[in-house]
This record gives structure tokens, C-alpha cells and sequence, in this order.
């Protein structure tokens, strides 16, 4: 008996020698690297998300032909400054822990004040943007067209700031009335000037409303089949889609629009009954203060008051495809605090209405965007 318990406690002995030998620590050792590794590299993607670049999928044709539906963008978060984050939920894989672990009603309703990082350059005109809207915090891209204390005006589609005629994008689509020879206009017959069925948005007859550049507009006159080519120019005061600020008296057109004065930080700006249109949403909603007006009284946080002192900078952004875009000329300036990144460069286009390998936009790949 003492023999088997003996050779018992040998052969146990043996087995966890093995299980703590040195085999075993070196396995301990490895996984524990590897899972070191793997905390890093999270915590980079991480890092280079919040502060650095993102990228977004485009998903509408309001910047065509600058940018197209099915284009994968990169967004460059260090030229304006990355935004942190105002809530839990808006830092990536935060929502889905949250989720996880049954904290996300904490990770919805917890909020933290605006801040942003030092960027190396702020937004200059024409940049092409992405960030929040205004009205659902949905990313959208547009192009700023007005800066923060500017007047811009458009005029006959032509865009004025402080006055001076500001030059369009090549890229630029308007509204063109084309007037056909015939009742039907064959869309196989104008793909040569690079219109599709997307390009028209409606129709009198035998006459055609259409979204092209100046350019297609110049070529399409020399179509056999087109009588005449005429930009769509609405003056102020036509009906049409109701635009920016709401209830206000004069009815802007897509096509003629303001002058109005885009908001800067720190810049005082004189209110009466008239103007005061064009900041309520600035004054409420972004600067979270209380505005009544009462007869020709403005009275703000229940002070009398015929001036406002903006906390914050203002952009106007505007999309490419003017006709085809929901932008400021509908729902007002774009706060500072939404402002997610500078669009720079190109990396991958899928077009979403082919098949196959003719998905693939091979000459929209791996390019820089202006």
C-alpha cells in the first residue's frame, strides 16, 4: 500500500511539474504579449479615430461631380482640430461596450462641454467639410462657402462674399431649362455630355429641367436634338421650396438668396424684428439662451436688448450639385461645435448602381481632393 501511494504521489508530482514547469510560463508569457499587443493596437485605432482621421462613405449625389455616391473619404481631423467627444457614445466601440455591460442609457444622457484640440490650420473657403447636421446629428459632407463674419449674398447663382463675385468649382452643377426638338429627349443620346437619368428633375412638355456644369451646358447646345439651353434663374419671391430662416418675409430662391450675415466669434451684431430670423437658432438652440420678442421689443434671457455678442464661429455650406443639395440655404449656419474634419483624400469608390467588377471606380481610387 505504501509502494502505491508512493508511485501515486510520483506520478502526480510528474504531471504538475509539467502543468507549472517552464513550457507552461512561457505559454502564460506569450498569450500575455500578445494580449499587451492587442490592447495597443486597440488603443491606437482608437487615437487615430478620435484625433487624427476617419473615414466616411458618401451617400448622396449633393457634392457630384466633386464627389459621388459610393465614394470612401478620409477625413482629416488635425487641420481644424479634433473635436472630443460630448458624449460617451460618440467614442468608438464606447456605445457598443456600453451595450455590453447594461451601462447605455448612461452612455445616451452623459454630457461634457465643447472642446477641441489646437488644429494646424482653420477652415479657409472652399474646403470641403464633414460634420454633424444641424438638425440630427447625422454626419453629412457640404462645402463651406461662407466664413464666419462674412455677408454672402447669391445673385443669379453667382455667390458674392462682401460683395466680390466668388469663383465656382468646374465641378459645380446647376439647374439648366432645356428646351428639346421633339417631345421626348432620349437620355441614351446625352450620356456624351455626361447626363443621366439622375440629371433630370422634371419636365413641362418639351421642356427640361436639368443638373449639369457650365460646361456640359456650353457642349449641350451644339446637340442636334436641343433647341435652346437657359440656366433656371428664379427670381426672389417665386414659389418654391421653403428655405432659410423660416417665416421670414422676403422668400429667397435657391438661385437668388440673402445678403446675410454669417456669425463670428466674439462679433456684436445689431438685432431688430427684421433680422432677428436669421439667429434664433443661433442664439436658442446653439447658444442655449432664452429669446421672446414681443411687438418690436427683442428681449433675451428676459433683458430688453437690440444687440447679440456671438459665443462661437458660423459656417454657410453649400453642396456642388446646388439643385440636388439640402444645405445651409435650407436650415441656417453650421456651429463650430459640429465641425468634424477637412475631406483630403480619396481612398476607395464603389459605384452603387453596377455589378460585379464594374463596381469598382479604379480612376476615382487613391487620389487627393480639392
Amino acid at each position: 500500500m505504501k509502494k502505491l501511494l508512493l508511485i501515486l504521489q510520483n506520478v502526480i508530482g510528474k504531471v504538475w511539474t509539467s502543468l507549472i514547469g517552464l513550457p507552461w510560463r512561457r505559454y502564460l508569457r506569450y498569450v500575455a504579449r500578445k494580449a499587451v499587443y492587442l490592447l495597443l493596437i486597440f488603443i491606437l485605432i482608437v487615437v487615430l479615430r478620435v484625433f487624427v482621421f476617419e473615414f466616411y462613405s458618401v451617400d448622396s449625389n449633393s457634392m457630384e461631380g466633386t464627389l459621388l455616391n459610393g465614394d470612401l473619404i478620409m477625413v482629416n481631423k488635425i487641420c481644424y482640430g479634433a473635436r472630443l467627444p460630448r458624449k460617451p457614445n460618440e467614442m468608438p466601440f464606447v456605445e457598443a461596450a456600453a451595450y455590453l455591460l447594461g451601462f447605455q442609457s448612461w452612455a445616451q444622457d452623459e454630457s461634457w462641454s465643447y472642446r477641441r484640440m489646437p488644429g494646424t490650420g482653420g477652415v479657409k473657403r472652399n474646403d470641403i467639410i464633414v460634420f454633424m447636421h444641424p438638425e440630427n446629428e447625422k454626419y453629412i459632407v457640404k462645402r463651406c462657402i461662407g466664413l464666419p463674419g462674412d455677408t454672402l449674398q447669391i445673385s443669379h447663382n453667382c455667390r458674392y462674399i462682401n460683395g466680390i463675385i466668388q469663383p465656382e468649382s468646374q465641378e459645380a452643377k446647376f439647374s439648366y431649362n432645356v428646351k428639346s426638338k421633339a417631345e421626348n429627349l432620349p437620355v441614351d443620346s446625352l450620356k456624351e455630355y455626361g447626363i443621366t437619368n439622375k440629371d433630370f428633375l422634371w419636365r413641362y412638355k418639351s421642356y427640361f429641367h436639368m443638373s449639369m456644369t457650365d460646361s456640359a451646358a456650353v457642349s449641350l447646345k451644339n446637340c442636334s436634338l436641343i433647341d435652346t439651353v437657359a440656366i433656371d434663374d428664379m427670381p426672389v419671391g417665386t414659389n418654391g421650396p421653403a428655405l432659410f430662416p423660416p417665416h421670414y418675409d422676403v422668400k429667397f430662391t435657391r438661385e437668388n438668396y440673402g445678403p446675410v450675415i454669417i456669425p463670428a466669434k466674439n462679433k456684436t451684431i445689431l438685432l431688430n424684428t427684421s433680422n432677428v430670423a436669421f439667429y434664433i437658432d443661433v442664439i436658442t438652440k446653439y447658444e442655449s439662451n432664452l429669446l421672446n420678442i414681443s411687438g418690436n421689443k427683442i428681449y433675451i434671457n428676459d433683458k430688453e436688448t437690440d444687440r447679440y455678442t456671438f459665443k462661437m464661429n458660423y459656417y454657410f455650406m453649400a453642396g456642388d450639385n446646388r439643385y440636388h443639395s439640402i444645405d445651409s440655404r435650407y436650415w441656417g449656419f453650421v456651429p463650430e461645435n459640429l465641425l468634424i474634419g477637412k475631406v483630403s483624400f480619396m481612398f476607395f469608390s464603389l459605384d452603387p448602381e453596377q455589378s460585379g467588377f464594374k463596381k469598382f471606380r479604379m480612376n476615382r481610387m487613391f487620389k487627393s481632393i480639392n
